[in-house]
């Protein structure tokens, strides 16, 4: 995993926690970062 990849988790992480995506959405785009 690229130092990019762990950035783009950690802010889909972040805007998960303060209710701007679901739980399903946030699965759904760490799924297709991690491939």
């Amino acid at each position: 995993m690229t130092d990019e990849a762990i950035a783009k988790i950690q802010k889909l992480a972040e805007m998960n926690k303060a209710g701007i995506l679901t739980d399903d959405e946030f699965a759904k785009q760490k799924a297709r970062l991690l491939g």
